[in-house]
């Protein structure tokens, strides 16, 4: 089978190029709803928290590892999952502040 020709077959690949590398630009900055979020009951270390009464593991390498320095028991937060909520090997990635904070210390943690 034979295409017909097109005059202008570069600019062609080229949009189509350009389409591809842009549609992950625009992947990468969407921004990432918390699948879970309330208040925090518990922190252990930064392993894992807990929001109202459930514990979430948190991942080693990921911002959530960093982000949960800041977080005491009270804050009101959400947390974004790397899975289902209900699922055994579920972890926490990212931590979004969504109300007040505590002004608990960390020796909470």
């Amino acid at each position: 089978m034979q295409f017909p020709k097109c005059k202008n077959m570069r600019a062609l690949v080229l949009a189509a190029a350009l389409g591809v590398a842009l549609s992950g630009v625009v992947n990468a900055n969407m921004l990432v709803q918390p699948q879970v979020s309330g208040q925090v009951t518990s922190v252990n270390g930064s392993a894992a928290i807990t929001i109202n009464g459930r514990t979430y593991l948190i991942s080693s390498a990921s911002p959530a590892y960093q982000e949960i320095q800041g977080v005491h028991i009270g804050d009101q937060i959400g947390l974004v999952l790397n899975g289902p909520a209900g699922a055994s090997t579920t972890q926490v990635v990212g931590i979004v502040t969504t109300g007040a904070t505590s002004k608990a210390s960390s020796a909470s943690h």
